[in-house]
């Protein structure tokens, strides 16, 4: 036997793969990918339906009435400073929400303002209207969660 021939080491006894190797192939074909008992294959694929084409025009004035919307809530909930008038005021936007269909991503946007507002009182010192404006950002992420949770069920 030749002494400078070492046999090839291994770690937790699995060799290293030699160069070329080809895995074996498989005896019997193999199987499908799952599918739900419940899903009928379709034999053609729907058409996809086409979207509705707005004009310009009309979404620039969709978006600036929903950012004014939310200006307006933050404005009437700041002018006025009470907790009570300002989540009546968010209860008002959330009905909206639901009624119009307003996309989550618009109330999560109007969450990062509230965040904003936030920082700014804080830097202010004054903790009361932070506070204020932390009890809003949290009822607005909680309405952009189920608003985006009715998005996605709608979507599947």
């Amino acid at each position: 036997m030749n002494s400078s021939a070492k046999p090839a080491r291994s770690v937790d006894g699995f060799l290293p793969p030699r160069a070329g190797y080809q895995p074996p192939t498989p005896l019997r074909p193999t199987q499908p990918a799952y599918t739900r008992p419940h899903a009928q294959p379709q034999t053609q694929p729907a058409a996809p339906a086409k979207p509705k084409k707005r004009s310009f025009i009309k979404r620039l004035g969709i978006a600036i009435g929903k950012f004014f919307l939310g200006l307006v809530i933050f404005a009437f909930a700041f002018f006025i400073q009470s907790p009570v008038i300002g989540q009546l005021a968010i209860f008002a936007y959330a009905i909206a929400v639901f009624i119009w269909h307003i996309p989550s991503r618009t109330t999560f946007m109007m969450a990062v303002m509230g965040l904003t507002l936030v920082l700014f009182s804080s830097i202010r010192s004054d903790v009361t209207l932070a506070g204020t404006f932390a009890r809003y950002v949290f009822l607005l992420l909680i309405i952009g969660t189920f608003t985006l949770w009715r998005e996605v069920r709608s979507e599947i």
